[in-house]
């Protein structure tokens, strides 16, 4: 199975590698053709396109926290600051990202993120309680790190490309940049088109696929393509609002919703490969 995974992995890689050597060409057209910087399915799928990071994320956190081993007193200790960490950052972030989209939706954010927080402790624990400890564990593992991608790699690699957005273009076919060229440093740089935040976040909802590691009556077929389908039409419909609003290109939020997807695949096959592992020692 882990060698199954394995392929999977380096099969993301070329598709993802030929889907950007493709789209480079295509960036441009595509941008001067869909922009649109009033439209109503852009704004509406702005708002709501960070809005998986931070419930998957708190989920993630709070499960990460409570599902570690208590034995072990020091790598307990660091787990829970590690978690905790974690947490009080994707509320910070998703309540930043939230304010930018819809400033005046600050105070309704951070209610229902800090009511979401006990809600994850209630139902964590009922899912120890019966048993669901080591999926939950695993499911935790991937959601943790799939949100620190959507969050971490699109800050970093903004700072390093500096890639000028599509609506911030005076002359947009003379000023245009490719994916791969990286620009000036400047201080807007953080705000620079590669690649999409917002991709990236929104792709943290493919943690619902995640669900049957700890409840068995989700494992069925039917469940995951309907969640496989809702998730992929979710953050396609969030990657081209950001290109009709102007804020990216194709490549960008290729890249965006990659970064996210590639992180979990590759937590995924790591903790299926520590759990067979797990199994055969006992």
């Amino acid at each position: 199975m882990f060698v199954k995974r394995i392929m999977l992995l380096l099969s993301m890689v070329i598709v993802y590698c030929a889907l950007m050597l493709g789209f480079m060409f295509v960036d441009l057209p595509i941008a001067l053709w869909i922009y649109n910087a009033d439209s109503m399915f852009g704004r509406f799928f702005e708002i709501i396109g960070t809005l998986p990071m931070p419930v998957v994320g708190v989920f993630s956190c709070v499960a990460w926290i409570l599902t570690c081993d208590r034995q072990r007193k020091v790598g307990a200790a660091l787990n829970c600051f590690f978690g905790v960490l974690l947490l009080a950052y994707f509320v910070f972030y998703a309540y930043r990202s939230f304010a930018n989209a819809l400033p005046e939706g600050k105070i309704p954010m951070l209610v229902v993120t800090f009511l979401w927080i006990p809600a994850s402790v209630i139902l964590s624990v009922k899912l120890i309680k019966s048993g669901k400890r080591a999926g939950l564990r695993r499911a935790a593992i991937i959601g943790v790190t799939g949100c620190g991608a959507a969050v971490f790699g699109p800050m970093l690699l903004k700072e390093f490309m500096s890639r000028p957005r599509f609506n911030t273009l005076e002359d947009p076919v003379g000023e245009f940049t490719y994916w791969f060229a990286r620009q000036p440093h400047t201080a807007l740089s953080v705000n620079s088109s590669f690649p999409s935040g917002h991709a990236a976040q929104a792709a943290t909802c493919m943690a619902t696929l995640l669900i049957p590691l700890f409840a068995e009556k989700h494992r069925t077929k039917r469940f995951y393509w309907i969640a496989l389908c809702a998730t992929i039409g979710f953050t396609l419909c969030v990657m081209i609002s950001r290109m009709i609003l102007g804020m990216h290109y194709a490549t960008d939020v290729i890249t965006g919703a990659a970064l996210t997807v590639f992180a979990m695949t590759v937590a995924f096959a790591v903790t299926e490969r520590t759990a067979g592992a797990c199994a055969t020692d006992m």
